[in-house]
């Protein structure tokens, strides 16, 4: 679950993006998280992070404040898939995932049956297996926004935040990995908040829309964001 209770973010002078708001995402629901350009999407995904200091208020992830904890404890909870891609001369996507279990591997990183099990499993739960040996650079787009996944799979944490996962993808593709990450929200009781500027798409796969209209930020079925005043606002 994620909670945020009377949260204020922003930076000390200048106008918050986010004023005294609060919302609770249930475990186990895909939510989008969208916004217009400069609205703070980003931002507000470093706050959940713990990287983003708030203002005031208090975020909580399963229970536990990010901005409050080692990076071990922030590991064992949430993972987290960024934009763009990764350049290593040489790496295969086994070894790409296989980093995904660096916070479980103890002071000198060694693998055990249980983590090449977690690595073996996290690329057959995206379709990949058949692609472990081959080096990251022969892959196509979709191909290795689906292996960050499996990366984040392997760290098995019970919350995935995205940024932007289809944001450089053609239609087939944008398609595929949302409904991945909603396969893997229903069947194995991820908590999954990814920022999108998809609208469209959002609003046909997500359980949950989080919508910010700076300062306040919105919560609810596709239905009810997109028959608010805000989002009319903001949208259309």
């Amino acid at each position: 679950m994620i909670n945020l209770k009377d949260v204020t973010i922003g930076y000390k002078g200048g106008t918050p993006l986010l004023l005294n708001q609060s919302c609770e995402i249930p475990d186990g629901t895909l939510t989008a998280l969208i916004g217009r350009n400069g609205s703070g999407k980003s931002t507000l995904l470093r706050a959940l992070c713990g990287s983003q200091p708030l203002l005031s208020g208090e975020i909580l992830l399963n229970g536990m404040n990010p901005a409050r904890s080692t990076a071990a404890e922030l590991a064992s909870r949430l993972s987290i898939v960024t934009t763009g891609r990764v350049n290593a001369r040489h790496m295969t996507a086994r070894q790409l995932v296989e980093m995904g279990r660096a916070p479980l591997t103890g002071l000198f990183g060694r693998m055990h049956r249980k983590d090449y099990e977690a690595v073996d499993k996290a690329l057959e739960r995206v379709g990949l297996s058949e692609l472990a040996d081959r080096e990251i650079s022969g892959l196509s787009d979709g191909e290795h926004q689906r292996l960050m996944i499996a990366r984040a799979l392997a760290q098995d944490t019970p919350i995935i935040l995205l940024d932007e996962p289809t944001g450089f993808l053609d239609v087939p593709n944008r398609k595929a990995v949302t409904a991945l990450l909603r396969d893997l929200a229903h069947n194995q009781g991820k908590t999954i908040l990814y920022s999108t500027h998809e609208l469209e798409l959002a609003m046909q796969s997500a359980d949950l829309i989080l919508h910010i209209s700076r300062p306040n930020l919105y919560l609810g079925t596709p239905r009810e964001i997109e028959q608010s005043a805000a989002f009319i606002a903001d949208f259309e």
